[in-house]
């Protein structure tokens, strides 16, 4: 007989935050928690609807990243396996 080994592979939390949440000018800092490295990393932004409206590259530390030219609403930012939800004013 062997013995099979079962590996519980936990999710990351606090991959990334972005603040100030809620936005009052759609001027946001995203930033990548430093557990993650500084690894190329990819943020997606998604209207309340699940529509992608935005996209950009994060590179690790703070990011400066501007949703002015969005109506105000709820936005859901993605990175990895997280998700934040954003509320611009």
């Amino acid at each position: 007989l062997k013995n099979i080994g079962i590996e519980t592979v936990q999710g990351k939390e606090n991959v990334f935050k972005v603040y100030p949440n809620p936005t009052p000018d759609g001027n946001l800092t995203v930033e990548i928690s430093p557990a993650e490295g500084v690894g190329h990393k990819k943020l997606e932004i998604y209207s309340i609807s699940g529509t992608l409206v935005g996209s950009c590259p994060l590179y690790g530390g703070k990011t400066k990243v501007g949703i002015s030219h969005l109506p105000a609403g709820t936005y859901l930012f993605k990175c990895g396996l997280q998700t934040v939800k954003v509320i611009k004013q």
